[in-house]
């Protein structure tokens, strides 16, 4: 059992959650203008992995920690809000997308 579990564990994302990395990069990019090199490589670094899809999925809510405090204050200093936040808690869940 614990080896199953270790298995579960480092899943990595789903597809549901890679585009929602894709979008948090997208509308970081949008509104700092910051490369999306940049911002892949900063996730990457944070998460210790060579490309952030091998981030495991167990890790989702750290990956949301990690965009959410980015893209607010990125809304902020832009002066309003610009688009609909992926990582809000509305997002469909794995598994809930219909």
């Amino acid at each position: 059992m614990p080896d199953m579990m270790q298995k579960l564990g480092s899943q990595p994302l789903t597809p549901a959650h890679q585009f929602a990395i894709q979008r948090g990069a997208n509308m970081l990019n949008e509104l700092t203008g910051t490369p999306h090199a940049a911002i892949y490589n900063e996730l990457r670094q944070a998460f210790k992995v060579g490309k952030y899809n091998q981030i495991p999925d167990a890790r989702w809510s750290d990956v949301v920690a990690w965009f959410k405090p980015r893209i607010r204050a990125a809304e902020q200093r832009a002066g309003a809000r610009q688009h609909s936040n992926p990582f809000d808690e509305d997002t469909p869940e794995q598994g809930s997308l219909f």
